[in-house]
């Protein structure tokens, strides 16, 4: 996204030590206009995952992105998930993750080719 020349992207990593991290995640995930969530079978075992996913899915005007990948469906992607734009990730390989990638950026309005 910073690529595409978007340097309003919100990433938890970059949440400080000793901030209230879960209200921050909810309150930048419901202010976002995109949510892009990447997801496989381990992610959706977390319970802040399925946090975020519906804290995305409670404001209609957010585009939900899945990009699935590790044997991961949208048919089996959580019902808030499967309304949005998705991508899967067929197989491990540089190709498979550039289109993801790409699906990415054009969805958010970045054109790529």
């Amino acid at each position: 996204m910073r690529l595409a020349g978007n340097n309003n992207v919100f990433l938890d990593k970059n949440i400080r030590a000793g901030e209230d991290w879960e209200r921050l995640i909810q309150e930048r995930v419901q202010a976002a206009q995109y949510f892009v969530c990447l997801v496989t079978p381990n992610s959706l075992e977390s319970l802040y995952i399925r946090k975020e996913i519906e804290w995305a899915a409670a404001i209609p005007e957010i585009t939900r992105i899945a990009i699935c990948h590790n044997g991961m469906t949208m048919t089996a992607c959580p019902p808030e998930l499967q309304t949005g734009q998705g991508y899967t990730i067929p197989e491990e390989g540089a190709d498979h993750y550039e289109n993801a990638v790409h699906f990415v950026l054009n969805g958010l309005g970045y054109p790529t080719y």
